[in-house]
């Protein structure tokens, strides 16, 4: 994780340091197994230099706690992001490595499906999680984290939920 200071951005020098110290206590805690601690101070860094190399660890991290989704999201974030203040080469490496990372992320994300019966599709609304979903997101499948989820149809004063385990 590299960085340089540029002073085409309207940052304070204490807020730059604050990232790069936020950054590399992030990079020690992930080295160190300590994902969560890890995206935490990632995410302080990247509020400040939303850099590719941040995106890129902040997925990593948030791939190492089963949050699959969110990894995926980031990696694409890392894709569009400009160099910034960051180091050019490290940036585009990160760039090249959020790609393939996000296609290996991609083939781990569960993708729930469901269908409706016995109701009118337009008279039903679905739920996962408490989240409101989309008829046609569940034929085409909805990305998930692994783990448990609540799943809710109501129709009029008709309710009923069921919990999946997705692998």
């Amino acid at each position: 994780l590299a960085f340089t200071t540029s002073t085409a951005f309207a940052q304070d020098d204490a807020s730059v340091a604050k990232a790069y110290e936020n950054a590399a206590q992030g990079l020690k805690a992930f080295d160190e197994d300590r994902p969560a601690e890890a995206l935490s101070r990632f995410s302080a860094a990247y509020a400040i230099m939303k850099l590719p190399s941040i995106a890129l660890f902040m997925a990593r991290a948030e791939a190492k706690l089963g949050h699959l989704v969110a990894a995926a999201d980031l990696c694409d974030q890392a894709l569009h992001l400009e160099d910034g203040m960051g180091d050019p080469e490290v940036q585009s490496r990160a760039r090249e490595q959020a790609k393939l990372e996000r296609e290996a992320v991609e083939q781990r994300i569960p993708r729930l499906f469901a269908t409706v019966l016995g109701a009118p599709e337009d008279a039903v609304i679905i739920r996962i999680d408490s989240a409101p979903v989309a008829m046609n997101a569940l034929r085409t499948g909805v990305p998930l984290d692994p783990g448990i989820h609540a799943i809710g149809a109501q129709s009029g004063n008709q309710t009923r939920e069921i919990q999946v385990t997705l692998l």
